[in-house]
């Protein structure tokens, strides 16, 4: 059953069997849309595998609005009831068919799409990253302006004044340890590296 990509059934064709009898490939069982609406033919994909089998995913084309719903494929084995491998076109489906729910003009209704858990996390993923990106810029700029207060602060004589050259002058060493905390490490030289500073350094 997993080597299986697509079903199609036909309205007029018969399954093919070797255990039992064939039967119809498609059988409507119920549903609210007109008795007297048939469909011409179904195709099915797997969308997950389980335990219990593949779960489908069935589509139709008709001039009427209407859906499938509560629909079970199922397929004879090949050996046995149980076995993995199917019989070759003993594939059918039996469904409803329900009305699609449509507005005042006529016009189809989109269904809701069921929200799962991915798509929560997916949101809240979506909303909080931006956040936490805002929150850091806010909180470095915080920060850079918390130590140029600091700066000033020291920096200001008896009468008010700010010595501009000593902040100038701390704000350069502020930049250089950023800088050193930044940079990656610099490794020792390998034995066969030769430094330009080796040697006689009496003229530095």
């Amino acid at each position: 059953m997993k080597n299986i990509k697509v079903l199609k059934f036909n309205e007029f064709l018969q399954t093919e069997s070797r255990r039992t009898k064939p039967r119809p490939q498609m059988a409507r069982v119920d549903g609210t849309a007109d008795k007297s609406i048939t469909l011409n033919n179904i195709q099915c994909i797997p969308v997950e595998y389980t335990v219990l089998g593949p779960k489908w995913k069935c589509t139709t084309t008709s001039d009427h609005k209407v859906k499938l719903s509560n629909f079970i494929v199922s397929c004879e084995g090949w050996a046995n009831a149980e076995d993995e491998y199917i019989l070759e076109g003993s594939c059918g489906i039996k469904y409803h068919l329900d009305n699609m729910e449509v507005d005042k003009n006529g016009n189809v209704i989109e269904e809701k799409k069921d929200t799962t858990a991915f798509d929560i996390l997916m949101g809240t993923c979506m909303t909080a990253f931006p956040a936490y990106i805002i929150y850091q810029i806010w909180k470095n700029r915080h920060n850079d302006d918390q130590t140029n207060n600091d700066m000033l602060d020291s920096m200001n004589d008896p009468t008010g004044n700010v010595d501009v050259t000593r902040w100038n002058r701390n704000r350069s060493r502020e930049y250089l340890r950023n800088c050193q905390r930044t940079s990656p490490s610099r490794s020792s030289p390998s034995p066969s590296y030769t430094s330009s500073f080796t040697g006689d350094t009496s003229n530095f």
